[in-house]
């Protein structure tokens, strides 16, 4: 803008930054000038109108001086950007250059395949001098820019053209909130942006109006107008957003058109959009010319329309078909993030492979309408409807149902869990410190923690948790599968089931896939079961161990040490002892090319003492981190059979957890990566779990393991140890262990000193009695 400022689309790239930094006033203001630079710009229309939708208020202030801010920020440049340059990492900078490269070039190898003039060219080295550009320093040709002030000229033009902002002119442009957005949107219609002449403009803004009026309507207890005028907005949308020009766009509106349809109970024309918009997604996903990446981009765009689809199939009374839905929907998202192969359609019985005559499928969808529990028995599938609540729950469901709504319960409880979500997530983002307090309040005091048993006793009314075992309870039912979805595998689910030996599943086919495969390979036809082993625990003897790497990953371009994990030594030589081979890698050598190497040599168990990481922006990046800035990602391990591991134990900080971010398609993490290379059993936990709890939780879990006890077995009497067991009874179990690390001077001060503290505590009750120790281990994976 120094150089050019009539250049509208940087205007409009500051304000999308502005508007990711939260600074929604300032965004609007830059929407405003790249508006008036090109007023038919219906990317800066869109963009304004979300923003007005999140601002707090019209501050006058920065509309009126939007000159003189803009040359206040611009001042400000020099002090932040020189020293960001000067002390950027630029090898690290090479580094995710070359990995883009790449990854670059082999999705140009695949697009081109058929043209061996561009392979050749694509196989051409690049050139060493560009390796020598990027590592280079800022030249001091680049400083001294940064640092001139704005010219008088440029001052001038920016100030001129701020005149020309269209909300100087339309008063209805201050408003916020949903007037706010709709003005936003409306405002060009027909005006700079007409049907004949912007047809992509008229049609998005046109969707974007109905959004809002959906939006609108989902939050007030009396929603048919909105949603009628929604039905409007989008059906007008259509009108220019058609095949072939506007594909894509056409399937995003028209799932929202199901979407509202729904809610409408127009149930008839809803499923005639479905087998329309269902057909066209095949045809686009089918489509030679589309790359892999846009096939997966789209697929995973389209995660509304299977959601909804599922819904249709509900109200239809296809409660089967819904199921089979729901799971396809699954497997799509899964498909694309780890590699497999094109997904067969999975119905109940197929599903219901999974189950013993004493084991139950409890699997979850979650859309933006409805909430729906599947619960799949030995001979029989059936459906929880929140709407249709056992009459003694009537008290729990008080508090988010409202009687004069005009929104279905179903609705009312989808609402519920989102509002629950938000405060759970801004909680526990504020509790995320790697400080020992927060805001002046030590952990321990924190609202997240202090709040969770009611939290969880919210969730439990949410999810008619007792409508779901009121169906468990006729059947001879001891183990559960739970099948979460979206932000549900974010949560200790298990919690809810005491009574019940409970392990997890992305889905049903990341089993399945593995039995089908193997009946595939066999000549007695399938007859057997894949591996027809006894109740107890096979027999475990060697052990791959990855000890507390001390790992400095990048956090905002600089290399930063994650906190200690004190116990982890502690747990790590207290479990290696109960191995006969033991293949440790610890500091410096706990690296990525070791540890990769170290995989392929067959285990029984891998266990990582460590932190982790879940990427929300990019699942196929989510790592361990390892010694220095070295990581295991998700793609490293999809790509490598791990069938010879029984276990992978993953005591590392959030290796299950989802981020904060609310996920829209499904849950792909560590845990999912690890059953897709073949390991039967993982163990992560949902949350950071002080490192004391976690060593004595994950140290008896072996010692049940040791004792014969399955997995989930294991896992579950560990926890109710924890949760139960009084300050004397963990003295006693410290006074057995401690002899144990007599080769480890250091290691046992270190358990005194716990047993030292434990003893200074004046409470009577359990010291991990609280559900923050000992709830957010979870075990997926079922017993082949």
């Amino acid at each position: 803008m120094s150089l050019q400022p009539h250049l509208y689309r940087a205007w409009l790239n500051r304000g999308l930054l502005l508007d990711e930094l939260g600074r929604y006033e300032e965004a609007l203001t830059s929407y405003d000038q790249a508006i008036s630079l090109q007023p038919h710009l219906y990317q800066a229309w869109v963009n304004r109108g979300v923003a007005a939708m999140k601002s707090f208020g019209y501050e006058f202030y920065l509309q009126q001086n939007f000159t003189d801010c803009f040359r206040l920020e611009r001042n400000k440049t020099p002090d932040i950007l020189i020293p960001t340059l000067q002390n950027t990492n630029r090898e690290r900078h090479l580094a995710l250059f070359q990995a883009s490269l790449h990854s670059s070039i082999a999705l140009l190898k695949e697009t081109f395949a058929d043209s061996p003039k561009v392979i050749a060219q694509l196989e051409q080295p690049p050139s060493p001098k560009l390796s020598q550009l990027i590592q280079q320093p800022p030249s001091q040709t680049l400083i001294d820019f940064i640092q001139k002030p704005l010219s008088e000229d440029v001052i001038a033009k920016i100030a001129q053209d701020s005149l020309n902002h269209p909300s100087l002119t339309n008063p209805q442009l201050n408003l916020r909130g949903y007037e706010g957005a709709i003005a936003s949107y409306q405002t060009p219609l027909d005006k700079a942006i007409r049907r004949d002449t912007h047809p992509e403009g008229w049609g998005v803004l046109h969707h974007h109006i109905g959004i809002e009026h959906y939006r609108q309507g989902r939050q007030s207890a009396k929603p048919y107008s909105f949603w009628r005028k929604a039905e409007t907005s989008y059906k007008t949308a259509l009108q220019t957003l058609k095949p072939p020009e506007f594909e894509e766009l056409h399937l995003e509106v028209m799932q929202d058109l199901i979407r509202v349809l729904l809610n409408l109970g127009e149930i008839e024309e809803a499923q005639e959009l479905q087998r329309r918009g269902a057909d066209l997604l095949q045809r686009l996903l089918a489509d030679p010319k589309r790359t892999t990446p846009q096939k997966q981009q789209l697929a995973l765009k389209s995660a509304l329309f299977n959601q909804l689809t599922v819904d249709l199939a509900i109200q239809s009374g296809d409660i089967s078909g819904a199921l089979t839905l729901a799971e396809t929907g699954k497997n799509t998202c899964l498909r694309w993030f780890l590699g497999y192969e094109q997904v067969p359609e999975l119905d109940y019985r197929q599903i219901q492979r999974l189950l013993t005559p004493t084991t139950a499928a409890i699997y979850w969808h979650l859309s933006p309408s409805a909430l729906t529990t599947f619960v799949i028995v030995p001979d029989a599938l059936q459906v929880v409807l929140t709407q249709r609540n056992a009459e003694e729950n009537a008290e729990e469901r008080r508090g988010f149902i409202e009687l004069n709504d005009q929104r279905s319960e179903s609705l009312q409880h989808v609402l519920a869990w989102e509002k629950w979500l938000t405060e759970w997530n801004q909680r526990y983002q504020a509790y995320g410190s790697s400080k020992e307090t927060v805001n002046g309040t030590e952990k321990k005091q924190h609202p997240w923690r202090l709040q969770m048993v009611e939290s969880f006793q919210e969730l439990r009314a949410i999810l008619n948790i007792s409508g779901i075992i009121e169906h468990l309870q006729n059947q001879p039912i001891e183990n559960l599968i739970l099948i979460p979805h979206r932000d549900l595998h974010r949560f200790p689910l298990h919690y809810f089931f005491p009574n019940y030996t409970c392990t997890y599943l992305p889905s049903a086919y990341s089993k399945l896939r593995l039995i089908l495969e193997d009946e595939e390979n066999r000549d007695d036809g399938g007859k057997f079961p894949i591996n027809d082993t006894p109740d107890n625990c096979p027999p475990l003897h060697s052990l791959l161990l990855v000890e507390n790497p001390k790992s400095r990953p990048f956090i905002q371009g600089k290399a930063t040490p994650l906190s200690d994990l004190p116990f982890a030594e502690v747990e790590a030589a207290l479990i290696r002892q109960r191995f006969s081979q033991v293949t440790l890698i610890a500091n410096p050598n706990a690296t990525r090319e070791s540890l990769c190497q170290s995989l392929q040599t067959p285990h029984h168990v891998f266990h990582f003492t460590g932190h982790g990481a879940y990427n929300p922006g990019n699942p196929a990046q989510s790592c361990l981190f390892l010694d220095d800035t070295d990581q295991l990602t998700l793609t490293d391990i999809i790509h490598r059979d791990l069938r010879d591991y029984y276990l992978a134990c993953l005591c590392a900080c959030e290796t299950a957890m989802t981020g904060d971010e609310t996920i829209t398609d499904e849950y792909v993490g560590l845990v999912s990566a690890f059953l897709k290379a073949g390991v039967t059993y993982v163990i992560s936990p949902l949350w950071t779990v002080e490192s004391a709890a976690s060593a004595l939780l994950i140290v008896k879990f072996y010692q049940h393991l040791e004792a014969g006890q399955l997995p989930p077995m294991a896992l579950k009497l560990a926890q109710r140890w924890l949760k139960t067991a009084s300050c004397e009874q963990l003295f006693e179990w410290l006074d057995q262990v401690i002899p144990q690390l007599v080769q480890h001077k250091s290691l046992q001060l270190i358990l005194q000193d716990q047993r030292d503290l434990l003893d200074r505590m004046e409470n009577n009750d359990p010291p991990y009695c609280h559900p923050y120790y000992w709830a957010a281990f979870t075990i997926s994976g079922i017993k082949d």
